[in-house]
């Protein structure tokens, strides 16, 4: 950014102007982590260094998130509010990819303490299967009573996630026909990222991701959804977290033996892909009256 700054500045403009479109935020960003930062180590000093969860809601990580947050999806703002083609070449489309797949991760990492992508950290490498198992979709020898409360946290988990991935894809779709491989880079990277905490032991989670990457990438190719294609929109937003979630339950299946009766994995995915749909709903409302001039003019008067 301040690369972008300075090239301006040398070009000839002034103030505020030299910072490009879609990056004022970015600069205001740098500000906030860096009173994050300063407020983070206050906050050491005095309440101590946080650990796990807690890690998590700590006010001053909260900021440093959100300064992270409004650095990482300049990118994003400025394609948005360019006059680029609706549908751009990949290598063209790159720096919009990345930028909405490191936000996409960053939000997971904060949201971690419900992601199917992660193990405890406390499970030795050799129990791999352990995750699955505290979340009641592998056969497990935890205590009978906690059984569904072991099931309620992975549905939770499975239906978050499905949500996480598919709301930056909808959001794209308002926009441009992205290009075949952004939804495969966006939904290995996250997963690929997120994995890479615990060194890729619930691999097979990241295969599923991918895989429904390229099921999404296919659905955009051959339905074209946009908001004038709003019945393909709606498809797609329904159909990419079942392919997620349904990726992710074969997966399982595949490397370990699934626990979970067909309701419930089953009325998971379903779930989840009902959930897509009222997502799409919110990016997308349905067309609605023109407003009447407040005067009573006839539209298009003055």
């Amino acid at each position: 950014m301040a690369w972008l700054v300075g090239r301006n500045l040398r070009r000839g403009s002034q103030g505020l102007a030299a910072v490009p479109v879609g990056y004022g935020l970015g600069l205001a960003g740098v500000g906030v982590f860096a009173v994050g930062g300063v407020g983070d180590a206050i906050w050491h000093s005095v309440f101590g260094v946080e650990a796990d969860l807690a890690a998590l809601l700590s006010p001053t990580h909260l900021l440093l998130f959100t300064g992270i947050l409004l650095i990482l999806t300049s990118p994003l703002r400025a394609a948005w509010t360019s006059d680029g083609a609706t549908a751009p070449g990949f290598r063209a489309f790159l720096p919009v990819t990345l930028a909405l797949t490191l936000t996409t991760a960053l939000v997971g990492f904060f949201f971690q303490y419900l992601s199917p992508f992660l193990q405890p950290a406390a499970v030795p490498h050799a129990r791999f299967a352990s995750f699955w198992a505290e979340h009641g979709l592998v056969e497990s020898a935890a205590q009978p009573g906690l059984a569904q409360e072991l099931e309620v946290r992975g549905i939770a988990a499975l239906l978050l996630t499905s949500l996480l991935f598919v709301a930056p894809v909808l959001l794209l779709l308002r926009r441009w026909q992205p290009p075949p491989g952004t939804v495969t880079v966006l939904f290995g990277g996250v997963a690929a990222l997120l994995g890479a905490q615990h060194n890729f032991q619930l691999w097979p989670a990241v295969v599923a991701a991918v895989a429904a990457g390229l099921a999404g990438d296919l659905l955009i190719r051959a339905w074209r959804p946009s908001p004038d294609r709003l019945g393909a929109y709606r498809a797609v937003a329904a159909l990419l977290p079942a392919a997620l979630l349904g990726t992710y339950v074969a997966a399982v299946a595949v490397v370990f033996t699934l626990a979970w009766p067909p309701e419930l994995w089953a009325g998971t995915i379903l779930y989840g892909a009902l959930a897509g749909l009222a997502l799409s709903v919110l990016v997308l409302p349905p067309a609605g009256p023109e407003q009447a001039p407040l005067d009573g003019a006839p539209p298009g008067a003055g």
